[in-house]
């Protein structure tokens, strides 16, 4: 079977909008180098197939694999963070686009570094701080920007804001959105997958994408901006606005 067979196949599943990263996944390619000519075996066919129906079954195929691309970006992942998803792709492409005037940047909850090494490499004027809140989240950070040799990033344990300083002129989050109840009945179920740590919203599912917003704009230069993802969605608040 070749790509193109399989793109074919999978094109009316329900996250055949995902194709592109599926691919990559599965084949342990960066997407720039997978040809709609090149072969695939049936039992990495299946695999695609599976995770079109299902791409949570994704993380599953990450973590023990210990690796995964995101934005073509090489990256090294355990079971203490949530690995990067296609769907944050958009939000860190409209920043690319919006914001590469923006020189101080500050990342609340960064995971795997996922996002801020994908900045760091397309806009190297930049300046990044990431944080999260352990040691050994940041330890596989650390190792993904030792990995992709992006220099302008520093890494920063903290609690949200609780030990950020100075002011920036980005600040950007995808935090933690899914409802306490939901993890909760997950776990009991024995179907948690990824840490909870990296998942837990709350009540509502927007208790930490609250508090950053409430919080922002102490850190935020005049010119600065927030920029937050939440369900997929991308909501940017400049200084004034909040």
């Amino acid at each position: 079977m070749l790509i193109k067979d399989i793109r074919k196949k999978i094109s009316t599943k329900e996250f055949a909008h995902c194709t592109d990263a599926i691919l990559s996944l599965v084949l342990e390619k960066p997407r720039k180098d997978i040809k709609e000519d090149d072969f695939i075996s049936e039992e990495y066919a299946k695999y695609c197939e599976e995770l079109a129906d299902d791409f949570t079954k994704s993380y599953e195929l990450i973590y023990q694999r210990g690796k995964t691309h995101f934005m073509d970006i090489p990256l090294i992942i355990t079971k203490d963070v949530f690995p990067p998803v296609f769907a944050t792709e958009p939000f860190i492409n409209e920043i690319l686009s919006k914001f590469s005037d923006k020189k101080r940047i500050l990342e609340i909850g960064t995971g795997s570094g996922a996002m801020s090494i994908a900045i760091a490499k397309n806009n190297k004027n930049c300046e990044i701080i990431a944080t999260d809140i352990s040691e050994e989240i940041l330890s596989v950070t650390k190792q993904n920007i030792k990995l992709n040799k992006t220099n302008n990033i520093k890494v920063l344990k903290s609690d949200l804001f609780k030990e950020v300083t100075g002011k920036f002129d980005l600040i950007l989050s995808n935090p933690p959105q899914q409802k306490t109840e939901t993890l909760n009945k997950a776990d009991k179920e024995g179907k948690l997958i990824t840490p909870k740590v990296a998942s837990d919203g709350g009540i509502d599912g927007f208790d930490l994408y609250n508090k950053i917003k409430n919080q922002a704009k102490e850190y935020l230069t005049e010119d600065g901006v927030l920029v937050l993802q939440h369900d997929g969605y991308t909501n940017t608040y400049k200084y004034n606005e909040l």
